[in-house]
């Protein structure tokens, strides 16, 4: 059994697990979606209190300001990120995939071809 949070309450299980999704594809995540959503709405409210109390017009920025926040710091934490491990394996997947070619023509099984690829190929995709 799961335990409750506050965010369950505020978020469909749905979003949360598409976003344990997403932080588990980074790799070496060693957050949850529940700490990033609870991380997410503090550090939120700190700039929109922050805002408002030390900008004469915080009132009317403060609201825009911290929405925007909210809304790219998924963007920039968890989607760039992903994205560029994504290219980082698709440049390795064909590297990986050459060398397989050339050992398996080179007259090797199936079997010995990816041992001796698996030991020449250094990277992201083989962890």
């Amino acid at each position: 059994m799961k335990k409750k949070h506050i965010i369950n309450k505020i978020y469909r299980e749905s979003t949360l697990d598409k976003l344990q999704t997403k932080l588990n594809m980074i790799g070496n995540s060693k957050i949850d979606a529940i700490d990033f959503m609870n991380m997410r709405f503090i550090t939120t409210l700190i700039l929109f209190i922050i805002i408002l109390v030390y900008s004469k017009i915080g009132y009317i920025l403060s609201p825009f300001i911290s929405f925007t926040y909210y809304l790219l710091l998924e963007y920039i934490v968890i989607d760039i990120p992903l994205s560029n491990r994504a290219s980082r394996l698709d440049h390795e997947a064909l590297n990986f995939f050459e060398i397989l070619t050339l050992t398996l023509e080179s007259g090797r099984n199936l079997e010995r071809s990816l041992q001796v690829t698996v030991d020449n190929v250094k990277g992201e995709l083989l962890w």
